[in-house]
């Protein structure tokens, strides 16, 4: 399930470096997939922080579908009025 626009780029990518470690391959040379390792973590950091944003995305959009739904009350709001007020009108 894609979780962001990153994912179908980050798709394509993978595959062309498969494409690409083939040839290599086919070729003759020596491939070592060391070659295309990210050993440094702000790599891993970025797509934590992608996919919480991502997340945060999905509870605004359910939260104005929920008020749309309500006519803009809170869903907590249970439709009648507490027995306090009433009694003032």
């Amino acid at each position: 399930m894609p979780l962001g626009g990153y994912t179908i780029p980050g798709y394509i990518a993978s595959q062309a470096i498969t494409r690409n470690i083939a040839d290599r391959a086919q070729h003759g040379e020596d491939v070592s997939l060391t070659d295309y390792v990210a050993y440094y973590p702000a790599s891993d950091v970025a797509q934590i922080y992608l996919a919480t944003a991502g997340l945060l995305n999905i509870l605004a959009i359910l939260d104005a579908i929920t008020r749309a739904q309500t006519h803009g009350l809170p869903t907590f709001h249970s439709g009648s009025e507490p027995a306090a007020e009433a009694g003032k009108s």
